[in-house]
């Protein structure tokens, strides 16, 4: 399933969107194909959150739940 921007309909590449965080605390949401929010979650530095999350290494499987 292709995962699409909320707000664009073009197509998530998640390499461009951890590219883009900053290294600063803050709040992330997380959408599911139908556009319903599914996780709030918070991060004392979102880029390394954001890259925890999509790097293929995330061993939660809720974690990966939410990526995939």
């Amino acid at each position: 399933m292709e995962n699409h921007d909320t707000q664009s309909g073009a197509a998530f590449d998640p390499q461009e969107f951890v590219a883009n965080l900053v290294h600063r605390p803050g709040v992330y949401r997380m959408y599911d194909e139908d556009r319903n929010l599914i996780y709030v979650g918070k991060a004392k530095d979102l880029k390394k959150r954001g890259t925890s999350h999509f790097s293929g290494l995330a061993k939660e499987r809720t974690t990966m739940a939410l990526v995939e």
